[in-house]
């Protein structure tokens, strides 16, 4: 079976598997430049894929666009979210972090993604609220259990929350709660 992900993030140093894919690659983003005939095309990539990985997507996309830019997804939905009037009631303070979880079959990924402040930023863009995001690494978890995964990604990061705030709230207070206690 072929999919896009086994198309174009093949993990694989099999020099038939990758010409098979780069031959594949090329022939599917044909046809999406017969849909789309523009010079320029910005596509979402996950975050656990890293710039090797990425290489058979990255050379067909420029073979048929002059200009692309390979967008992580975790930068995509703060940027979304960002957009929408639901941004001004989180009460996001900049070096705040926003966690992005992201599954794929049984595994889950975890981007921390931090917001950074920039005065000329809201000069020149104001609906960015001059917070502009800086990815960290991802991580990236076979587990069941994603909440258990989370409390022990938070821990690593080493990342104080209260004691007495999870003693009254428990973990799962303290995620379902976020944002929204003081």
């Amino acid at each position: 079976t072929v999919t896009l992900q086994s198309l174009f993030f093949a993990d694989t140093h099999d020099e038939k598997i990758r010409a098979y894919n780069n031959d594949a690659a090329m022939a599917f983003l044909k046809q999406i430049h017969r849909i789309l005939p523009l010079t320029g095309f910005d596509y979402l990539i996950p975050d656990w894929i890293d710039e090797f990985a990425s290489e058979t997507l990255r050379k067909s996309v420029n073979f048929y666009y002059k200009t692309s830019m390979p967008i992580p997804r975790s930068i995509a939905a703060l940027i979304s979210l960002q957009s929408e009037g639901e941004f001004k009631r989180i009460n996001f303070k900049p070096d705040d972090f926003v966690w992005v979880l992201d599954q794929r079959e049984t595994l889950f990924s975890i981007t921390p993604v931090q917001g950074r402040q920039s005065r000329q930023l809201k000069k020149i863009l104001p609906e960015s609220h001059g917070i502009f995001w800086e990815r960290h690494p991802t991580r990236v978890l076979e587990t069941n259990d994603l909440f258990k995964a989370l409390v022990q990604q938070i821990q690593a990061k080493e990342i104080s929350i209260s004691r007495e705030v999870v003693r009254l709230f428990g973990w799962e207070g303290v995620f379902h709660e976020a944002g929204k206690v003081s």
